[in-house]
């Protein structure tokens, strides 16, 4: 569905030169997040962890907008450390192939 969904849109909105329009930050981060809505692992990985940390006396909302902070503060750190991480092993791979032991 996506698929024909995008090559309807490609061929109304094509540039002049031919190349494919510039990706804006809110389209990548709206793909992403309907991504997330529809992905079956990431609703169970909720209501399964996340009560866990939810007493029976507290406020559901507010304790639960709590966690989803939280969670969202851990991964706006560690993802962009891990594509670091990821490079900097890319490279040490691609240079342990290239200079002999």
């Amino acid at each position: 569905m996506h698929a024909l969904r995008s090559a309807r849109r490609r061929s109304a909105v094509q540039r002049p030169d031919g190349l494919a329009p510039e990706p804006s930050a809110y389209g990548g981060f709206r793909r992403g997040l309907i991504g997330d809505l529809l992905n079956p692992k990431v609703r169970i990985f909720y209501t399964t962890v996340f009560p866990q940390f939810i007493g029976p006396d507290d406020a559901v909302v507010p304790a639960a907008a709590a966690l989803l902070a939280a969670h969202t503060v851990v991964l706006m750190t560690w993802y962009p450390g891990t594509s670091h991480l990821g490079s900097a092993l890319i490279g040490l791979g691609i240079r342990m192939a290239v200079v002999p032991l």
